[in-house]
C-alpha cells in the first residue's frame, strides 16, 4: 500500500491487518459523512474518488478528497497487488492511525 503525495509505503500482511482494523473500527465510525464522487474500473484496476467529512480538531468539520486505486498483481493476475491512496497528509494520517510512524519512505 502506498500513500501519496506523502511518499509512504506499508508492507506486510500484519501491517495491512492492523491498518484495516483501525480504518474499520476507528476511522470509519468517526466520519461525519462521505460521498463517492467517481469510480472507474478497468481489467487491471479500480479507482474511486471520495469526499470525506470528518470532525475538525477545533470543532466543526473538515472535508477532504481522497483517491484510491486498487490494482491487480501483474505476477498473479487473480490477486490484488495493493492500493495507492492520494490525499492530504492530515487525512492519510487519520486513516492509517497508529501505524503511520511505521510506514517506509518511498525513495524517488
Amino acid at each position: 500500500y502506498e500513500f501519496w503525495p506523502a511518499g509512504k509505503r506499508m508492507v506486510g500482511t500484519e501491517a495491512v491487518r492492523r491498518y484495516y482494523r483501525h480504518l474499520i473500527d476507528v476511522f470509519m465510525p468517526s466520519q461525519i459523512g462521505y460521498e463517492m464522487l467517481d469510480e472507474t474500473l478497468s481489467a487491471n484496476a479500480l479507482s474511486q474518488e471520495y469526499a470525506l467529512e470528518i470532525p475538525g480538531e477545533n470543532g466543526g468539520s473538515v472535508r477532504y478528497r481522497v483517491i484510491g486505486v486498487l490494482f491487480r498483481d501483474p505476477e498473479q493476475p487473480d490477486r490484488m497487488g495493493g492500493e495507492r491512496i492520494w490525499g492530504d497528509e492530515a487525512i492519510l494520517r487519520r486513516m492509517v492511525g497508529p501505524i503511520w510512524d511505521e510506514l517506509e519512505t518511498i525513495e524517488a
